[in-house]
């Protein structure tokens, strides 16, 4: 059994968990203080990791739940602007690939300390050298971002895989110190761990089994209904917990009827006893998932089933007239037939984007796509509109298709 094992209904998480939207001005956007609340809630039962010990918090939750949302509120809820923050993302079908989200996430660090300024790139620099040694190669290998923070390093000597994977979490728990001090602690978010490398866990168990590793928050999600107690990630964490008592868990279930009712009440801008019967249809179809009930609404919108009528300046829809058109109640079906319903170029340039993996610039899609940046835009942006990919910067240079 591990440490600290909660679980919450997500009554008090509806708002931000079904996204921001609905198409064609159905409005989603919803007063944010009874998620606050809840992630700030959570936050204070939590032992401070910034304040000095290291710790990690699992989000557990099956695929669409919001588990994603909550660790926004969470984070949100408990960190100010001294810490750093980087977030990796596992990738069903890039799990050949070792250190996959680690990379990402690193990545991303290097990013943030490019953007310093002189002064405090070089001091950065300094630290990472001399935390690293002569060993800088091994992490670059994982790191490319990491060359242009300390340079280029000197070839490190070959050894045998056990040897090499133990020189990498020997160096890579170094480096993770450097980073981790008081004056800027180090918040790590890690998503679908149900999908991570034996290497990633053996580092994560490396890390986190040093006592002497401070200032680091490690929050990762998974879907627990891929995973049991056999599973290499419980496993995993149960090595965790028997050495260091730092591992909470979070489990996160799907919206009751209260709640999807309230959301479309609020949506629709009427009285909760109006929507019951159209809440009672949606939840037969989604069970109360708040993804699949955020896309079940767009689809209705959508195919004009629920519709603003400019007259009574009211929202309509019929339940029976829904019921008799057997909309889909598997989510994969309803993704797959917005997919569809995009422009040919669309879809070609989302199959080519999907191939890169779940993040993606668009730079390397436009050398894949053979197209002018302008074109690949252009043609990604009904797939941005729709909510398929989202941008992880202002600049809109890289994409995260968008799975639950």
């Amino acid at each position: 059994a591990f440490a600290r094992v909660r679980t919450f209904n997500s009554t008090d998480l509806r708002e931000n968990l079904t996204g921001d939207f609905i198409e064609n001005s159905i409005s989603l956007q919803q007063n944010q203080t009874s998620e606050d609340s809840s992630a700030k809630s959570i936050a204070s039962q939590q032992e401070p990791p910034l304040s000095g010990k290291s710790e990690i918090i699992l989000v557990s939750g099956y695929s669409g739940v919001g588990k994603s949302a909550l660790i926004r509120e969470i984070y949100k809820s408990t960190i100010n602007n001294k810490e750093i923050f980087i977030s990796g993302k596992f990738d069903q079908y890039q799990r050949n690939i070792p250190y996959y989200a680690i990379s990402q996430a690193f990545n991303d660090l290097c990013n943030q300390l490019l953007t310093e300024s002189e002064l405090v790139l070089n001091e950065w620099q300094d630290k990472i050298k001399r935390a690293v040694g002569n060993n800088g190669q091994v992490l670059i290998d994982v790191i490319p971002n990491l060359e242009r923070v300390i340079g280029s390093q000197s070839p490190v000597a070959q050894v045998g895989p056990q040897e090499a994977q133990n020189r990498f979490n020997l160096v890579f728990k170094n480096f993770i110190k450097a980073i981790c001090q008081a004056e800027h602690p180090l918040v790590l978010f890690i998503d679908d761990l149900q999908w991570a490398d034996g290497a990633s866990l053996k580092l994560l168990r490396t890390i986190m089994s040093d006592a002497n590793l401070k200032h680091l928050l490690i929050i990762g999600a998974y879907r627990d209904n891929e995973v049991d107690a056999t599973h290499p990630l419980m496993m995993t964490l149960e090595d965790i917990k028997k050495e260091q008592e730092i591992v909470s868990f979070i489990q996160l279930d799907n919206l009751r009827s209260q709640d999807v009712n309230a959301l479309i009440a609020d949506a629709l801008d009427c009285q909760p006893t109006l929507t019951q019967p159209l809440t009672d249809l949606v939840l037969s179809k989604t069970q109360g998932n708040a993804f699949f009930t955020t896309e079940f609404l767009k689809s209705l919108n959508g195919e004009g089933l629920l519709s603003f009528d400019q007259t009574t300046r009211k929202w309509q829809w019929d339940v029976e007239q829904i019921q008799a058109k057997d909309i889909t109640d598997n989510v994969v079906e309803l993704i797959a037939g917005k997919i569809s319903r995009l422009a040919v170029k669309t879809q070609a340039v989302l199959k080519l984007a999907a191939c890169i993996g779940n993040r993606f610039d668009l730079s390397t899609l436009g050398i894949i796509y053979q197209h002018e940046l302008a074109d690949v835009f252009s043609n990604l942006f009904p797939a941005l509109q729709e909510g398929l990919i989202v941008t992880l910067d202002n600049q809109q240079k890289s994409l995260d298709l968008e799975s639950s």
